[in-house]
C-alpha cells in the first residue's frame, strides 16, 4: 500500500500487484488442495459406510443363525423334574 501523502509510484504499484498475484496463486493452490482432499475424504467415507453396512448385514445374519441354532437345541431338565 502507498503511504498517505505520497503519490503512487509505478514500481510500487507493480510490486503490490506482484504480491497480490502471489497471494491469489497461493489461495488458488490451497483451494485446489482442499478440494482434492475433500474428494478423497468423501470417497473414504463412502467406502467406510459401505464396509459398515456389509459388516452390519453379516452381524444380523450371524445373529439369526445363532438364534436358529439355539432354538433347535433340546431343553434341559433339572434333577428335580426327573
Amino acid at each position: 500500500m502507498t503511504p498517505p501523502g505520497r503519490l503512487p509510484n509505478i514500481v510500487d504499484m507493480e510490486q503490490e500487484l506482484e504480491l497480490l498475484e502471489q497471494r491469489v496463486a497461493r489461495l488458488l493452490d490451497s483451494a485446489r488442495r482442499l478440494a482434492d482432499e475433500n474428494l478423497r475424504l468423501r470417497e473414504l467415507l463412502a467406502e467406510s459406510q459401505r464396509t459398515q453396512a456389509s459388516l452390519q448385514e453379516r452381524m444380523t445374519e450371524a445373529r439369526e443363525r445363532v438364534r436358529s441354532a439355539l432354538s433347535r437345541l433340546p431343553t434341559t431338565t433339572t434333577a428335580a423334574e426327573d
